[in-house]
């Protein structure tokens, strides 16, 4: 698959682990080990849709209720360099309360660094942190854990905004302990991001600093963010990977293949194509 050079048996195969919606008996999910899996795919569009809907079906699945949490925009003035033919940015000042409900409702992915504008969250839900704020203690980028707790203040809307998140990492690469905290239980405070490029839905941006907490709901995560995981249950849709690289990164981070679930078709010319000689001198 590295090579893109899979033969009809290989397609074969994988077309045989694509889930079958239309069989109760054979379909994955009524495979425990594939319940609460984050979803491997390629567009962060995606992505961001699958946590929405997963962290809603998560809370109802668990009786809980989510909680809403809002970050603290303000505007800033885009530097010469960041406009250029790509992006025509919106000249404001200051952010209206229309605006900013308008950017609440925008997915994380609207800003290059993916971090959110509103944070639905629920005690025990998977969590995923997006940064590396303290390497030395397993607070990396894409280490995933559950939400053990937080603390949050009020904006004067009545919306609330985290101050601080608590997340119990699941398999951190060694143990750690802070002070009146559990084992595994670490603190990720709010940080200031940015200047952020905001994409609206007019295509037009908005250059702002965002305080938020680098944290996203783990219900599904891009075929980059997945390198480096081994993953038991593998749960993949290759339907958009964008070619052989994307889905061979998505389906290499199966243990075996009785854990690995494709979610819908897939265009074999991806993995049969071939590729050049300088990218074969790569491998």
């Amino acid at each position: 698959m590295r090579f893109a050079s899979c033969t009809p048996d290989d397609i074969k195969f994988l077309q045989s682990l694509i889930v079958d919606p239309k069989s109760a008996n054979k379909s994955c999910f009524d495979k425990k080990k594939f319940q609460n899996t984050a979803v491997i795919t390629s567009l962060n569009s995606q992505k961001d849709r699958i946590n929405e809907i997963g962290a809603i079906k998560f809370a109802k699945d668990n009786n809980r209720k989510l909680h809403h949490f809002y970050s603290v925009d303000s505007i800033v003035p885009p530097s010469p360099a960041s406009g250029g033919r790509r992006k025509k940015y919106i000249d404001i000042t200051k952010i209206a309360p229309r605006l900013q409900e308008k950017l609440w409702r925008l997915p994380p992915s609207a800003g290059k660094d993916q971090i959110a504008p509103r944070l639905s969250l629920f005690m025990g839900m998977p969590i995923m942190i997006r940064h590396n704020e303290a390497t030395e203690l397993c607070i990396t980028r894409g280490q995933d854990g559950t939400v053990w707790g937080w603390e949050s203040a009020e904006l004067t809307d009545g919306k609330e905004t985290l101050k601080t998140l608590f997340v119990k990492l699941n398999k951190p690469p060694r143990d750690v302990k802070f002070n009146g905290l559990p084992k595994n239980v670490v603190p990720i405070p709010t940080a200031i991001h940015g200047p952020l490029a905001i994409r609206t839905p007019s295509g037009d941006y908005l250059s702002v600093k965002r305080w938020q907490v680098p944290a996203l709901p783990f219900f599904a995560m891009t075929d980059y963010a997945s390198q480096g995981k081994t993953r038991e249950a593998n749960l993949v849709d290759i339907g958009r990977s964008r070619n052989h690289q994307a889905v061979y990164t998505a389906l290499s981070r199966s243990a075996s293949a009785d854990g690995t679930a494709i979610l819908q078709g897939f265009q074999p010319t991806k993995i049969t194509c071939g590729i050049s000689g300088h990218l074969r001198q790569e491998f």
